[in-house]
């Protein structure tokens, strides 16, 4: 019940810092005496919005970059719209703070600043909207096809709107100072604002499909630039009100940004390169511009800011692409050496399985003479005879088990394991492989439980592969469970999305230090007598991951473990409708996926 509290009290806290921007409009328009007219009172105002804006526009820039040379950017028309409305923004925030008054370009009029900045989010908007747009497949295959063609009509018409506004100013100032003005500035306002909150609306469902941080942070992007654009709107210009547009603005689009570079962080074929590059580019941007003001201030009266903040970031990016060069080096030597451990691990594999192979045919030979002796096949057997064949077969179950954990670990490793996806009754599957130990429960004098209800939903899932790890968390448990102990098996479904299967034990319990060492291969717990080969809950990690998946062991209430298992409920939707990657980080290849109706 904690924990349910906390996570709904740290959603209503998110909540309040999303929606930051719009509480402190309404909180300054409740209170004008706050409202400072700050645009007015201090040059240093503007040597802000200059600089946030600058900013916030390189950035703009290279999150449309990098989300443009994401393997899936050019296959659909939404990316190539998301990709475009960054890239417009960017420019009309460029502009704007190069037309900031009297920063760079001394004398420049406040309308080429105030348009470009009026303009950026309502264009952004509309373009945003174009890649919510459910497209006919023909018109988006054209798009695709043709986003070289966009792109270059976008910047013919940027272009023109720029020798506009710095060759003919006066036409700015003659619709400001005209009623049109007003009836222009809300509607641009009203139906940005409108376009956002549907574009948001229809992001949010494609993120509920993708569960991709791109598809999350760029929803509340939207609802970040909906709320610039009501501070741009409402709020008095030049007072800090209508300044809240800035840090909504700026916010919206790092937000974007630190979606790519999680994006790139977490991609399976990791560039350091390309992460480097977006993040160290804009590192060395925003420090050249504080070098270059500083220094500015340093030096004597006279000095142009544009000579000084120019020159800071000419050597910004010289430092920049000899870094850059060096990373990259260090890429290709990494590369090469990664591919040189993949092939030496692919030989290693072979030799592993061609060993084990010509294992296991001798010991299912044993194991079929060992059940013929017990069957009476062969005549009758004494009491002590039965007590050794007995030992003797569950030994050789044993390892057979342990030899096809081994085989299916390395076919996981090779990507060469093949999932048969089907719906699975997973309260009929938790019965059927507690049933199988139930004797061997009986014999160690442990009781078995079950806790889940019935109408428990299905999953969709490789049934053989998901029997497999009930088969070993269970087969663990009661190895470590003394006698007189309890091992129980719950489900329940989280959440609406996972359906999570609990395996409890009353054993010794597994050290906080130990938690992730035991899932990997031949791991086990530090200090304590080894009682089996390590390979069942590597097995169970790799077969769960490949289902989308995760594993976790805690620590249970008044001693003992417990192993969480929580599979997706919609892993079927999520593999057909965003082909969410079967791949894991520790895999190096990918595992491929049979889907069968």
């Amino acid at each position: 019940m904690s924990n349910v509290t906390l996570t709904n009290k740290r959603r209503i806290l998110q909540t309040i810092i999303l929606f930051l921007p719009l509480i402190g409009l309404v909180v300054l328009r409740l209170m004008p005496a706050w409202d400072l007219p700050a645009w007015g009172i201090s040059w240093f105002t503007r040597l802000v919005h200059y600089y946030i804006v600058s900013f916030a526009s390189f950035v703009a820039l290279i999150t449309a970059l990098f989300f443009s040379s994401f393997p899936n950017a050019q296959k659909s028309a939404r990316a190539v719209f998301i990709t475009l409305a960054f890239s417009t923004i960017s420019a009309l925030l460029l502009l704007s703070g190069l037309s900031t008054p009297n920063i760079l370009i001394m004398g420049a009029t406040n309308e080429i600043f105030r348009w470009s900045l009026r303009l950026s989010v309502p264009v952004g908007a509309i373009i945003f909207t174009l890649s919510a747009v459910s497209w006919p497949k023909h018109i988006e295959t054209k798009i695709i096809t043709q986003r070289h063609k966009i792109f270059l009509v976008a910047l013919g018409l940027f272009s023109g709107y720029t020798l506009i506004v710095f060759l003919q100013p006066g036409w700015l100032t003659t619709i400001a100072q005209s009623s049109f003005d007003s009836v222009l500035k809300y509607t641009l306002a009203i139906t940005s604002v409108l376009l956002l909150v549907w574009t948001t609306w229809r992001n949010y469902n494609y993120y509920q499909q993708s569960r991709l941080p791109v598809d999350r942070n760029i929803t509340l992007s939207l609802i970040l630039l909906a709320q610039a654009e009501i501070c741009h709107i409402l709020g008095v210009w030049g007072r800090l009100s209508w300044l809240l547009f800035l840090p909504a603005t700026a916010t919206a689009i790092i937000l974007a940004f630190f979606a790519i570079l999680k994006q790139l962080r977490e991609s399976d074929a990791l560039q350091p390169s390309r992460y480097f590059a977006a993040l160290g580019s804009s590192i060395i941007v925003a420090l050249s511009l504080v070098v270059g003001e500083v220094g500015m201030r340093w030096l004597t009266n006279g000095v142009n800011r544009t000579s000084v903040v120019s020159l800071a970031l000419v050597q910004g990016g010289i430092g920049f692409l000899v870094l850059y060069i060096i990373v990259i080096k260090q890429e290709k030597l990494v590369q090469e050496r990664t591919a040189a451990w993949r092939q030496e691990q692919h030989w290693r594999n072979e030799l592993t399985q061609l060993i084990v192979h010509d294992l296991k045919s001798p010991l299912t030979v044993l194991a079929s003479g060992i059940r013929l002796l017990q069957g009476n096949y062969l005549g009758e057997l004494t009491w002590k005879q039965e007590e050794l064949l007995q030992e003797m077969n569950t030994i050789s179950q044993d390892i057979i088990r342990q030899i096809e954990d081994l085989l299916n670990l390395e076919r996981m490793e090779a990507g060469s394991m093949t999932l048969d996806l089907q719906s699975v009754d997973v309260a009929e599957l938790i019965r059927s492989r507690m049933k199988r130990v139930e004797i061997q429960a009986q014999e160690q004098q442990q009781a078995l439980a079950v806790m889940f209800s019935d109408d428990l939903p299905p999953v969709w899932a490789d049934k053989d592969l998901l029997g497999r790890t009930l088969d070993n968390l269970l087969a663990n448990a009661l190895k470590f469970t003394p006698e007189g102990g309890e091992i129980t098996v719950s489900a329940d479904v989280e959440d609406n999305k996972w359906l999570v299967i609990s395996v409890t034990d009353t054993g010794p319990g597994i050290p906080e230090s130990d938690r992730e060492r035991v899932f990997e291969k031949f791991g086990q717990v530090s200090g304590r007598k080894r009682k089996g080969a390590g390979l069942g809950l590597a097995f169970c990690r790799m077969a769960v991951m490949a289902h989308a998946g995760s594993i976790e062991v805690a620590e249970r209430r008044g001693g003992g473990s417990v192993f969480r298992v929580k599979l997706p409920l919609q892993l079927k939707q999520r593999l057909q409708q965003t082909a969410v990657s079967l791949s894991t980080p520790s895999l190096p290849a990918e595992l491929k996926t049979s889907l069968s109706d």
